[in-house]
């Protein structure tokens, strides 16, 4: 399936690794926003580590980063589209397309994402 324009997904920010800022800043239970190479990126800081994906619902736009986080999967605020945030892939009938997503580690004190182009 796709969004209208053709695509199924998102266009993936650029390749690379991204120092989202220091570690402690980014406790867990929250989702954070971040701009990576001018994408959004949402990042669900848990407490066995994080996980980013992208940080804007393909079905209209919505700030994945203002949503919540419910059993590995997160959740648009504005329509409750689900996503896993290990895969991407949707877990709802809200829409059937995919987020990017991205690795995220804390490297020394830092979170960093890393994006990879096709």
């Amino acid at each position: 399936s796709t969004n209208g324009s053709g695509n199924s997904t998102p266009p993936l920010a650029a390749s690379g690794r991204h120092v989202i800022g220091n570690a402690a800043d980014y406790p867990p239970e929250r989702i954070y926003r971040a701009q990576v190479d001018g994408q959004d990126v949402a990042i669900a800081a848990q407490r066995h580590g994080y996980r980013a994906v992208g940080g804007r619902c393909p079905h209209t736009g919505g700030p994945l980063a203002l949503g919540t986080v419910e059993r590995d999967c997160i959740v648009c605020p504005w329509h409750g589209a689900r996503f896993c945030l290990e895969s991407g892939r949707s877990q709802s009938d809200v829409t059937h397309a995919s987020l990017p997503t991205y690795a995220a580690v804390v490297e020394g004190e830092h979170l960093v994402v890393y994006v990879s182009g096709d």
